[in-house]
């Protein structure tokens, strides 16, 4: 990874190369945008009654919100800062579709009780209303996902009691989740490769681990799954956070099997919307296509005809690479099973959970090791499931539950 001074030389050069150009900074195409959001118009009473701590400048990507919009001079960012995530986003004003509009009115209503301004019959969604709702989307999923694990923010003391819960009050992370929201791929891909330093088209994740804190960036365009549209924004944001808490929980001490981390991902995402996949890739990776939104009748034909992924190859994978089509499906059928396939499954995933995460060593570091073992035997302990009979006890339930189309 580039040093601090390397990173520091590439982000002047990123400017004067951009400059040469002649390309204009995206706010004077786009025309000027305020500063602050205009449905607060910086009233503190109205921001504290939205849960709205700031629009920056604030601590972003290793850096700030200001080194990001010097660097990032093709395009112009707006900010915001939320109880549990710092978001930034350009995306551009938005016509809303007729089919997407009865769900983003319930959205939006829910946001003009805070925001009284919010017209939730809006039919163009304007730069700063559509921050807002990656920031209602983000916050509104953290309290999902922390429903699901059985926590609140009570539970991360940020200490080391008996009961290790991580090392901050961020489901076990010191710093607040970041999320860069981008229109362009052209420009996420510059994003990355200068804050986080590594080439990546696709979404990506990065740990800043000397400031205890998990990124996402992702782009809204770029590939056949990425449309624009409101609702694949609305599922990129929940499979990307899924994995970022995923690793957060307890704190990220170790890297975690990816075959469950996606799996979970797309059970979640395809909850929040059927419609509109995501995939976790990585930058060597073919890119994934799935044509049919009936996701759990694809898994059921792949349980029919055997072509399904193993458990135990789900216990062996270490690279999102080594996901197929069959296999995403796969993946988010086992995790829905896992969770919907008992009567107390969210109990029983919660015990799994705490038994793959923030494990110890009886010095108190971070036990990452062996963590097959550790998955398998989390899965007996919580589901009495082995590597003999989970194919077959899911198959049974698949094969009973989802439709045939």
């Amino acid at each position: 990874m580039p040093s601090h001074a390397q990173r520091s030389r590439f982000l002047a050069l990123t400017f004067v190369f951009v400059a040469a150009l002649g390309v204009a900074p995206l706010a004077a195409q786009r025309g000027k945008l305020p500063a602050e959001s205009p449905y607060t118009k910086g009233d503190p009473e109205l921001m504290k009654k939205a849960g709205i701590l700031s629009y920056g400048p604030f601590p972003f990507a290793g850096k700030t919100t200001e080194d990001v919009a010097n660097a990032m001079v093709t395009t112009h960012y707006l900010w915001i800062e939320v109880a549990h995530h710092r978001i930034g986003a350009d995306l551009p004003p938005y016509t809303v579709p007729t089919g997407e509009a009865p769900r983003l009115r319930e959205e939006l209503t829910e946001l003009a009780k805070v925001l009284p301004s919010i017209n939730p019959k809006a039919k163009i969604l304007d730069p700063w209303l559509r921050l807002h709702l990656c920031a209602y989307r983000a916050e509104k999923f953290y309290a999902k996902f922390q429903e699901l694990l059985g926590v609140t923010d009570a539970s991360f003391p940020g200490e080391r009691p008996n009961n290790y819960m991580g090392e901050g009050p961020f489901l076990g992370e010191k710093g607040k989740f970041e999320v860069l929201v981008t229109d362009r791929v052209e420009n996420h891909a510059l994003f990355v490769r200068t804050f986080y330093g590594a080439p990546q088209k696709y979404g990506k994740l990065h740990n800043f681990p000397d400031l205890d804190t998990l990124c996402i960036a992702f782009p809204t365009k770029g590939d056949a799954n990425l449309t624009g549209r409101e609702p694949q924004i609305h599922n990129s944001l929940v499979h990307l956070l899924t994995h970022l808490y995923f690793d957060a929980y307890r704190h990220y001490s170790y890297d975690v099997l990816p075959a469950f981390k996606e799996g979970l991902a797309h059970y979640l995402r395809w909850n929040n919307h059927p419609e509109y996949p995501y995939f976790m890739l990585d930058e060597a990776a073919s890119e994934i296509t799935i044509h049919s939104d009936k996701w759990k009748v694809e898994a059921r034909k792949l349980a029919v005809a055997g072509e399904a992924l193993p458990y135990s190859k789900m216990l062996g994978a270490r690279a999102y690479g080594d996901f197929d089509a069959k296999a995403h499906l796969t993946l988010f059928s086992k995790l829905d099973f896992l969770i919907e396939g008992f009567p107390d499954g969210v109990e029983r995933f919660r015990k799994f959970m705490n038994l793959v995460k923030g494990r110890l060593n009886p010095d108190t570091t971070a036990n990452g090791s062996d963590l097959s073992t550790c998955f398998r035997e989390a899965i007996q302990q919580a589901y009495g499931l082995t590597a003999l009979n989970f194919d077959e006890k899911w198959k049974e339930w698949v094969l009973a539950t989802y439709p045939v189309r």
